[in-house]
């Protein structure tokens, strides 16, 4: 039955692999620009608007980034969009190696403004007649006329020719104070924060300033002070996340198929009391951050607190304290990752230890939706002995190991993976040190608002001596598969409760099964598990 299950969410993986293309993965993993580009390029021609919004998004987190400017200058030539083209091709002045199309385009737009502003420039005033520019550049000391310039030029949303004009006008005029209120009010609405301060000062040194006027520029300051400044893109990004695990357990001890064991060469049967199915929930808090270090780098880390409680069973009861860090760095079509982390293990029943680990990681892009992996990885794991747990160093050991794997993405929101690799433990206690060889396959995707993965794994361990305490005469050599589908996303979009913001989901099913040469190490398990996680971001001016 078990194997049926798996076998129907394979099916409805493969029958929803080329489902609707959306925006999430995208938006969910800026730094990700290769995924990025491909969703444009599938998108361009079907759903133009999406792609346009993607490459809107990815602009601003990489202002710097010419090829999102360039793809999305197309899109928008594409659409007819002629004012985010104008205000596009005027970001790309600033940019040297642009396309020679492109560059002609800024050139056209160039001397049309040029032209507008010197020569062809023709308003509507109240009364319904054109104003020329020349007739401006004739009659530049002209109050009334350059007023009414103004006005009908704020009409129609030119403030920066407003801001010009009024400027012009308050040298020429330096103690109307009406000239100068008007400028402000124009500034408020398109001028930085410290161009509008300069303003204002200048205003109060008017003699004509009156205590109401002085009054509601005092407060105005305070206003301006009182602003949030805007998040630079290289700020650092931070969260706290809250939530909790529920799990069930149907062999929560690892009890053999044979319901024995062997204990010292000798076949025993398990305690009497010995629990079979349990419960447990997992309560955790962690706090992260993650800055973009350049266009092309990112770097990410977290520290977090889990507590592990069973309903039944002590086993499993564990207070853990666990530190991550990762770097991302891109550089042609290689994505490299280098990972750190610490888990420290405080069990209840149990002998405490630390495990250290370093991933380093490469994904190389052969073509625009297939990667090749590469990793390697080292390790530590440190047991704590005391008067309970004398010989737990025993266990000690350091670790190393090579993987390589292939990426395949049938959409942009569906991938297969598949990854194999060896890793070799060195214990104090031979014993306890072996090899392990595995090999994973999984299909990740999103059908709606649901993500799913599902997998298969295969691990194969030889061990590099046998353990007296157990079977003196054999060896041991197991072999354990491992099942798994898991439903993830965001709690609002299944709820539609516009109070529930930045909470997310996860529900995992995982059938297990070991075989081993010694009979303690047979045996099946089934896990079930639930998870909520509130998620709460800050930015830098709110961050102890």
């Amino acid at each position: 039955m078990r194997i049926l299950i798996f076998l129907f969410f394979i099916s409805v993986s493969i029958t929803k692999a080329h489902a609707n293309l959306v925006l999430s993965e995208v938006l969910n993993k800026p730094e990700d620009l290769e995924q990025a580009f491909l969703f444009v390029e599938q998108e361009k021609d079907n759903k133009v608007n999406e792609a346009i919004y993607a490459l809107e998004v990815l602009k601003k987190v990489y202002p710097e980034n010419l090829e999102i400017k360039i793809k999305l200058f197309y899109l928008y030539e594409k659409t007819q969009n002629e004012t985010e083209l104008k205000k596009l091709l005027n970001e790309l002045k600033e940019f040297k190696n642009v396309p020679s199309y492109i560059a002609n385009k800024i050139n056209e737009i160039i001397v049309s403004e040029n032209k507008s502003e010197k020569e062809t420039l023709q308003i509507s005033n109240n009364n319904s007649k054109e104003i020329k520019y020349s007739e401006i550049l004739n009659n530049p000391t002209d109050l009334e006329l350059n007023l009414r310039f103004a006005k009908e030029q704020e009409s129609l949303g030119n403030y920066k020719t407003v801001i010009a004009t009024l400027e012009r006008l308050s040298d020429l005029y330096s103690e109307n104070l009406d000239l100068k209120l008007y400028l402000l009010s124009i500034s408020l609405k398109i001028d930085s924060k410290e161009r509008t301060k300069a303003i204002i000062d200048e205003i109060k040194q008017s003699e004509k300033l009156t205590a109401d006027i002085r009054e509601q520029l005092n407060s105005l300051t305070q206003t301006l002070e009182n602003q949030k400044k805007p998040r630079d893109e290289n700020d650092w990004i931070r969260y706290v996340d809250f939530g909790v695990n529920l799990a069930e357990e149907n062999n929560v001890n690892t009890v053999s198929n044979s319901k024995t064991l062997y204990i010292s060469d000798s076949l025993s049967n398990y305690a009497a009391d010995t629990i079979y199915e349990d419960s447990y929930s997992d309560i955790f808090i962690r706090t992260g951050a993650f800055k973009k270090l350049s266009d092309t780098s990112n770097l990410s880390l977290s520290l977090g607190k889990n507590v592990t409680r069973q309903n039944r069973d002590k086993n499993k009861e564990n207070d853990l304290d666990s530190l991550f860090v990762n770097y991302n760095k891109q550089f042609n079509k290689n994505y490299t990752s280098a990972f750190f982390s610490m888990n420290n293990n405080n069990f209840v029943n149990d002998a405490e230890n630390v495990i250290y680990n370093v991933t380093l990681e490469n994904r190389y892009l052969t073509k625009p939706n297939q990667n090749l992996l590469v990793s390697s990885n080292m390790g530590i794991t440190d047991y704590r002995t005391d008067t309970t747990f004398s010989s737990a160093d025993n266990k000690n050991n350091t670790y190393y190991g090579l993987a390589t794997g292939y990426e395949y993405f049938l959409s942009n929101t569906n991938n297969i993976k598949f990854k194999l690799g060896i890793n070799q433990y060195n214990a104090k206690l031979d014993s306890y040190g072996y090899e392990n060889n595995f090999y994973t396959i999984s299909n990740s995707g999103k059908i709606g608002f649901l993500n799913y993965t599902i997998s298969h794994s295969n691990n194969s361990n030889k061990y590099d001596k046998s353990d007296t305490f157990v079977k003196s005469d054999t060896v041991r050599d197991d072999e354990i598969v491992t099942n798994s589908v898991t439903l993830s996303g965001n709690l609002e979009d299944l709820i539609k409760n516009k109070y529930i913001k930045n909470v997310f989901y996860n529900l995992s099913y995982s059938d297990i099964e070991s075989s081993s040469n010694i009979l303690n190490y047979d045996y099946d398990k089934e896990i079930i598990k639930f998870g909520l996680t509130k998620r709460m971001m800050f930015w830098r001016k709110y961050w102890l």
